[in-house]
């Protein structure tokens, strides 16, 4: 075929469109990423598309969040702003947490995550499972619906408890698991030894989210021959709280909530918020900083799901300092200061496997971590994929001198994979574990709490797991097995 001048003229055109197309696609996709890293990102950790499947993104994630700034979709599914006469109209629940971000602009962000977001989430390649070997089972009497939230063992005076957060009791066990007592009228979320008898009880009050919920409370309860002598409130209206903690400085409190919640402190003064965040979920008091003064370590997994030291700068005040942060669809669930690899520094055990808010799908990210404590801060050298990672905690389980971890999953793949719902990892050698279960251990219960202590004495930790039998999903069948299987087991260390 002949080249003539009109024909090159005409190519040069084609070819002056096609890029200038591409340059506008560029420029859209880097409109919308940039508006996404401008308004997503300032909630919380940037989340990328890749983190959920384009469908979770399309008809759950992104209208919940834009509900956040007064954004709806109509009957066409069409982005539209509330209009201020129809402003009555907002979910009451998020009514006090706005945001702004204009309509074009969410669009642009709307439209860059569905180009950007897979179809399906990779799924992980399966690991080696071992069989369990170094563990007996011990089961206590049945008692009651299987609820268990919280399972504590004070090794030091001998008492294990148990709250049936169904029944509202606390219930007090001796170490052959015969009751010694029981407190009525509770939600205890957490159980924290204060010496000389003394417990204080955080008790969440309504469990499931929803609403303003300000009907927790934290009491001290005094225990003599394992029968509880006195009670006394310390303080209450809280918001969800799970978690309390005395240190001089006052009271400390985890305030989970919903939309709303804190980490908090009282003190003769008063309360005072140390961090207006919902979802506080765990704390430690360490020094970090190594300067004398008790600082608090503490994780928020709501939203803004991080891990953040409080230095204390003495007088009540605070200065908050970031250590981890991720993104929200991970659900953080649970952490642990623990030196893993014996250089004197404590490390963080982290787990994530919440999946219960607006993307419950299995992610290939859910599972243990362990990051290193370098002394200039935090690298992750571990990783281990279990989906719906409620807890890890640490403990050298077969007495060879290495730390080793016990994890429970209360979101696990029940109907595809369910010995991962409670395994335990030994350490080989730096970072490297090998996972065990026993399967017909493991479909006991749905697991959501755990304590690993040495109840028997024989100075072996145990591992203590509580039932919490929650229906995953429409399968009933699990639920009405979990409520008829134990409230709590005791794994007895054979190693």
């Amino acid at each position: 075929m002949k080249i003539t001048k009109h024909t090159r003229m005409s190519l040069t055109i084609v070819r002056l469109i096609f890029f200038l197309a591409l340059a506008g696609c560029a420029e859209r996709r880097s409109d919308g990423e940039a508006a996404a890293r401008k308004y997503c990102a300032a909630c919380h950790a940037f989340p990328a598309p890749a983190l959920l499947p384009k469908a979770v993104w399309k008809n759950s994630v992104l209208p919940a969040m834009g509900a956040f700034a007064d954004i709806y979709t109509d009957r066409s599914g069409e982005y539209k702003m509330l209009p201020p006469q129809l402003a009555h109209l907002r979910d009451p629940v998020i009514a006090g947490v706005r945001t702004a971000i204009p309509l074009d602009e969410w669009k642009k962000i709307v439209a860059w995550y569905l180009r950007q977001a897979p179809d399906q989430l990779p799924e992980p390649s399966p690991e080696k499972v071992r069989p369990a070997a170094g563990f007996a089972l011990r089961l206590p009497d049945k008692r009651a619906t299987s609820f268990t939230a919280c399972i504590y063992f004070d090794e030091a005076a001998q008492i294990l408890f148990q709250s049936d957060i169904h029944s509202g009791v606390l219930r007090i066990f001796d170490p052959q698991l015969q009751q010694a007592d029981s407190l009525l009228h509770t939600s205890v979320a957490d159980v924290a030894p204060l010496g000389e008898g003394r417990y204080l009880l955080t008790n969440i009050g309504q469990i499931n989210p929803g609403g303003l919920n300000r009907n927790g409370s934290v009491e001290e309860i005094v225990i003599r021959q394992r029968k509880i002598v006195s009670r006394r409130l310390l303080c209450d209206s809280l918001y969800r709280p799970v978690q309390a903690l005395k240190m001089p400085e006052g009271l400390f409190v985890c305030e989970f909530g919903f939309m709303e919640g804190m980490l908090s402190v009282f003190t003769a003064a008063g309360k005072k918020t140390i961090a207006a965040i919902p979802g506080a979920i765990r704390m430690y008091a360490e020094d970090v900083n190594h300067d004398g003064r008790t600082d608090i370590v503490a994780m928020f997994a709501q939203g803004k799901e991080c891990i953040t030291a409080f230095i204390n700068e003495g007088n009540g005040r605070f200065r908050q300092q970031d250590l981890l942060t991720f993104p929200p669809s991970y659900g953080s669930s649970y952490f642990q200061l623990a030196d893993m690899d014996a250089d004197g520094r404590k490390d963080i055990v982290y787990t994530c496997g919440d999946n219960a808010d607006q993307s419950p799908v299995f992610k290939p990210y859910h599972g243990v971590y362990v990051f290193r404590n370098t002394g200039a801060g935090y690298r992750q050298v571990y990783f281990r994929h279990l989906d719906g990672c409620y807890r890890a905690i640490p403990a050298d389980l077969n007495c060879d001198g290495q730390t080793d971890l016990a994890v429970i999953s209360f979101f696990a793949d029940f109907e595809r994979k369910p010995v991962q719902a409670l395994v335990y990892l030994l350490q080989r050698q730096a970072w490297q574990f090998d996972v065990y279960a026993d399967e017909q251990v493991a479909a006991m219960g749905r697991w959501v709490c755990m304590d690993v202590k040495d109840v028997n004495g024989d100075g072996r930790p145990d591992i203590l797991a509580g039932n919490m039998a929650a229906k995953p999903g429409n399968n009933t069948l699990l639920m009405n097995r979990w409520l008829q299987g134990p409230e709590f087991i005791i794994w007895e260390n054979r190693f």
